[in-house]
Parts: structure tokens; sequence; C-alpha cells
């Protein structure tokens, strides 16, 4: 009550892509302590039997953000402007009015990349585009507890 106040927990949550044995899709609580990485798979109603996964701080090489933009080409047919341009000017106008037209539709998604060591390199992947600023804390807390040693490398 009267020591020192307890430090925030380090915590984010994104979409599964890649690295865990559950569900790509799958929502995933990370938090962060200094000892380990804890995720959790948020599967099912019964919050006792949801997956716990648990990576030690020692293994861990890297953590990044990376920001993925994907653009998708929609394609639509103008319904209306076929009608009407039947309607005015006979088969032509259908075909004017109702031709094909793509438009880009641009998505920005940001992805939380864990490096670690087990055995070999491998990765966990999660997408958090919807808590961005969440797993900027925890990354920014990753690298007070593991700074990014850095020295000078012989060829």
């Amino acid at each position: 009550m009267f020591g020192k106040p307890k430090p925030k927990p380090f915590t984010t949550v994104g979409d599964l892509i890649d690295g865990l044995p559950l569900l790509a899709g799958s929502k995933i609580t990370v938090n962060l302590s200094p000892e380990r990485f804890l995720f959790q798979g948020l599967i099912g109603k019964d919050k006792k039997n949801w997956p716990t996964y648990e990576l030690p701080i020692e293994k861990i090489e890297n953590v990044q953000l990376m920001n993925q933009r994907q653009i998708q080409q929609v394609i639509e047919q103008s319904t209306p402007g076929m009608i009407i341009g039947g309607a005015a000017f006979g088969t032509l106008g259908a075909m004017v009015g109702g031709r094909v037209k793509t438009k880009e539709k641009i998505e920005n998604h940001s992805i939380l990349i864990i490096d670690y060591q087990s055995g070999d390199k491998k990765q966990i992947i999660l997408d958090v585009t919807k808590a961005l600023k969440d797993s900027e804390r925890v990354l920014n807390r990753f690298k007070e507890l593991k700074p990014v040693q850095t020295s000078t490398v012989q060829l």
C-alpha cells in the first residue's frame, strides 16, 4: 500500500500470423515482464482453458514493428449505368454505361515480429494494427530490458 507503485504491465493484443501452434488469425495477448514474454491464445469462452506459451527473455534476439502495405484491386461493374445507358442509347449505351471499373483499396498493417533462438532461429509474427500504441510500448520496454549490442564486426 505504501511501498513502490506496481509497474504498469506491458501488454498488447494482436492476430496471430505465424509462429505459435494455433490457428492463423487467433487473437493473442502478449505480456512482457523482465523475465519473459507470455503469449495467451484467446480461444473459447473458458479463460482457464486458454493456451499459454512462455518465451524466456534470454532466448529473444530481436523484437521489431514493421508496416505492411496491402494494395487490393477491386473490380466493379456499374449496373445502374448500364440500365440508364441502355434506356437512353440502346445496346451501345448499355455497353458503355455498364463498363467495368477498377479501383485500388490500400490497407496498412502493423506487424510485430519476435525473433528468438530455440535450437534454430524462429519467429512469432502478429498483426497488431488495432493495438499499435500498446505494441510500441512493449517494443520500447523490451529495448530497455535487452539493449541492442553494437560492436565492430571484422570481415
